[in-house]
């Protein structure tokens, strides 16, 4: 599955907003998405499929029985390989709080903010 999105009941809570990113090392596709989360300065829970059984688990329960990576969960919404567009997108639709301000923005500037977090 590549830079899908699957909507369905979150390994993470369905009420959070709270952002998991199911990554392994290695993989350039998680690379990438994780350089990006740093950049943008978004807060989220980083699990390592190879480290951790459950969240393994977790993975393939979201990707039908696959360990594709990276897998991010945002609350209730799902993607699976999403490149940094696709999850910047999902933030600022799902959880637009966790994405930083810029200094001095009053809300104004809201979608100029957002073309500057698409790669």
């Amino acid at each position: 599955m590549s830079d899908g999105d699957r909507g369905g009941p979150s390994a993470a809570g369905a009420d959070s907003t709270e952002v998991v990113v199911y990554w392994r090392p290695g993989c350039p596709f998680c690379s990438r998405l994780l350089r990006w989360i740093d950049r943008n300065q978004v807060p989220v829970e980083r699990r390592n499929i190879w480290e951790d059984p459950d969240a393994a688990a977790a993975v393939r329960a979201i990707t039908g029985g696959d360990e594709t990576v990276p897998t991010v969960v945002i609350g209730a919404h799902l993607l699976v390989n999403p490149a940094p567009r696709a999850l910047s997108a999902a933030l600022h639709s799902h959880a637009p709080e966790l994405l930083p301000a810029p200094e001095g923005d009053t809300g104004s500037q809201e979608q100029g903010w957002l073309r500057r977090l698409l790669p």
